[in-house]
């Protein structure tokens, strides 16, 4: 099975694996403080370079950036990953192939569909959520999804210089585009009270194992 084929069998993979939740971790510095490792039995998603420094579940990156800048080598990984369609993949990309879902990307709107692609018009956590949504968990936490500067850095990990380009008003913008998951409300919690995403309801990390 190829890369691009492997990725349609993604639906419902959390109802074929009696999976109830998905922990996505994004970037933000509302993770700092937070130990990660908390969440070692859980199914996590890690955003771009959060696989750098904590080994999730499964990694997703969408663009050409993500690989020409990390220094992450992804043969020590052996978890899910998954890769836009036009992020070089084909030649950048150091994993086993064999893990490796390689999916379209859909400028229109969240789908269930994993054959229309996943949702990106911003960023890469839409694609995340998007993801979790397609394989059908029941609960989605959203982990360092901040959409704020933090005394100059944006990032718990690593600040790589074209992150830092952005002014907080345009991480505001990027943060106004997940109403489009309304639809999927119920099951999705941001877990930083403080976050400049404000579609969901929230859970504060403090209470996410009690």
């Amino acid at each position: 099975m190829n890369e691009k084929k492997r990725f349609l069998t993604i639906r419902d993979y959390a109802q074929t694996n009696n999976l109830n939740a998905c922990f996505i971790i994004g970037g933000g510095t509302s993770l700092k403080d937070f130990d990660l490792h908390r969440l070692d039995k859980e199914f996590t998603l890690g955003i771009n370079h959060v696989v750098e420094s904590y080994t999730p579940t499964a990694s997703i990156f969408a663009d050409k950036i993500f690989l020409s800048k990390t220094k992450y080598d992804f043969s020590n990984f052996h978890g899910m990953v998954f890769a836009g369609e036009d992020s070089n993949w084909d030649s950048k990309y150091t994993g086993d192939r064999n893990n490796l879902h390689v999916f379209k990307i859909n400028r229109s709107e969240p789908v269930e569909n994993p054959r229309i692609g996943l949702y990106h018009s911003t960023c890469t956590g839409l694609l995340a959520l998007n993801l979790a949504i397609q394989m059908n968990f029941k609960k989605i936490f959203l982990l360092g999804y901040d959409f704020y500067h933090d005394n100059g850095r944006v990032h718990w990990h690593e600040d790589y210089p074209h992150h830092l380009r952005y002014p907080e008003t345009k991480f505001i913008k990027k943060a106004k585009k997940f109403v489009f998951f309304h639809p999927w409300y119920k099951k999705i919690w941001n877990c930083n009270p403080k976050s400049n995403l404000d579609t969901f309801k929230f859970k504060p990390y403090d209470e996410l194992f009690k």
